[in-house]
Order: C-alpha cells, then structure tokens, then sequence
C-alpha cells in the first residue's frame, strides 16, 4: 500500500511541477534550490571558454 502511495505521489508532482519535486520540502531544500537556480543563471551569462 505503501507503494502504491509513494508512486502516485511519483507521478502527481511530475504532472503538476513538470520536475520531481523532494518529498520532504524544507527550508534547507528551498535554500539549495534557490542557491542552484542562481548559480545557473550566473554561469549561463559567461562567455564560453575556449581552448
């Protein structure tokens, strides 16, 4: 039963998020998702290297 629980919830947050959103969301998860989505953004705005 618990399976079955577990991947429903699997499949509700890629329908709802389009990504697979952490099962246990705290503020710690928050935290690093925010910290990622900055580091992205600041590394797609450099030029690329070249060797």
């Amino acid at each position: 039963m618990l399976t079955i629980a577990g991947n429903a919830q699997y499949h509700i947050h890629k329908v709802a998020y389009e990504y697979l959103k952490h099962v246990g969301n705290n503020m710690w998860d928050l935290a690093m998702e925010k910290r990622d989505k900055k580091l992205i953004e600041q590394l797609s705005a450099l030029p690329p290297i070249r060797c």
